[in-house]
């Protein structure tokens, strides 16, 4: 009987980065986000605004139906945002500021409670804030990555005269029905941990 050889095939780090080098990008202007909001907090001094602030960035609404609309409503409108990008002609460049906002306004919410609440507040935002944000932001990559290349090849085809390029609609329509099917799923589960933890923790 032969004996079966197994060889385990070594990690590529170079084709790893090759292959994922639009999310890799997508990350770090993500955390440039992250680092500006939390460079800037103080400089803001939001905390002079603290009631107006704590209006604006936490969950409306008491009820379960109340914090899904809530956070569906914020995640529609980003990923509907993203999506008009993607079929603006100018719209590859501009979408990175996407992720970057996305990371400014996280950075600015855990920055917010830290200040009012020190390490309670710390611990509020890593069971409220970070799971909800990496969950959404992960299909946001994807979404993002469809959309900026819809709309590159509607420039190479418009104003490069680019004939090689073609566009298949169906495929990004597919695409992006799935990210939306997914992203309403994501609001609805984080709605429900929202809501859960609310009802035990109050900072």
């Amino acid at each position: 009987m032969k004996d079966i050889v197994v060889t385990k095939e070594s990690f590529d780090f170079d084709d790893f980065l090759e292959k994922n080098k639009e999310y890799i990008s997508l990350l770090l202007i993500y955390v440039a986000g992250l680092l500006a909001g939390s460079l800037l907090f103080k400089s803001l001094d939001l905390s002079k605004y603290s009631s107006y602030v704590s209006d604006f960035l936490t969950v409306k609404g008491d009820s379960l139906l109340s914090v899904a609309v809530d956070r569906l409503s914020v995640y529609l409108i980003i990923y509907v945002f993203t999506i008009l990008l993607g079929l603006c002609i100018i719209g590859f460049p501009i979408i990175n500021l996407v992720p970057l906002l996305c990371g400014f306004e996280v950075a600015i919410k855990v920055a917010f409670y830290y200040n009012l609440y020190s390490l309670k507040g710390i611990g509020y935002s890593l069971l409220m804030i970070v799971p909800e944000t990496a969950a959404f932001m992960v299909i946001l990559f994807y979404t993002i990555s469809a959309s900026k290349e819809l709309s590159k090849n509607i420039f190479d085809i418009s104003v490069q005269k680019n004939s090689e390029k073609q566009i298949v609609l169906a495929d990004y329509l597919k695409s992006f029905l799935k990210y939306g099917a997914e992203i309403i799923i994501i609001s609805f589960v984080n709605s429900l941990i929202i809501y859960l933890f609310n009802s035990i923790i109050k900072i």
